[in-house]
């Protein structure tokens, strides 16, 4: 999910294992994907 990261470059300099890279097409998750969660929490 594209939301978890913003592809900037910020985690990039850091990674200290060279295994993050930029993402030049980055775009959104579009509305219809969050439709399809449920956000009900369930303690069982």
């Amino acid at each position: 999910m594209p939301e978890l990261c913003s592809g900037c470059p910020a985690c990039v300099l850091v990674c200290p294992v060279d295994c993050i890279y930029v993402d030049e097409d980055w775009a959104a998750t579009g509305n219809e994907l969050w439709s399809q969660i449920d956000p009900t929490v369930r303690g069982d």
